[in-house]
C-alpha cells in the first residue's frame, strides 16, 4: 500500500475511532436522562404524572418563525463547549 492510501486508511480509522466515542459518550447521557425520568416515575407516581397536560405549542407569525435563525459567530458554541457538555 502506498503512501496516500496509507494515510487515507489512517483517516478512515480515526475518523471511525472518534464517531464511537461520541456515540458512547450519547448513549451513557440518554443512559443517564432515562435513570432520571426513571427516578422521578417511581416518586411521583404513574397517576401524578399521567395528570400532567404539556403545554400547546404557540402559533407563530411567519416573522416570528425567522427569529431563531443561524446564529452569530461570536454566539455559536465552539466544539470545545460541546465536547464538555458529553464529560
Amino acid at each position: 500500500m502506498g503512501t496516500i492510501e496509507s494515510l487515507a486508511a489512517q483517516g478512515v480509522k480515526t475518523f471511525r475511532d472518534l464517531t464511537g466515542q461520541r456515540v458512547t459518550q450519547l448513549s451513557k447521557s440518554v443512559g443517564y436522562v432515562e435513570e432520571r425520568v426513571s427516578a422521578l416515575h417511581e416518586l411521583w407516581g404513574k397517576d401524578a404524572l399521567d395528570k400532567i397536560e404539556p403545554e400547546p405549542e404557540k402559533e407563530l407569525s411567519e416573522d416570528e418563525k425567522l427569529l431563531n435563525g443561524p446564529q452569530a459567530k461570536a454566539e455559536a458554541l465552539n466544539q470545545a463547549d460541546i465536547d464538555a457538555m458529553f464529560d
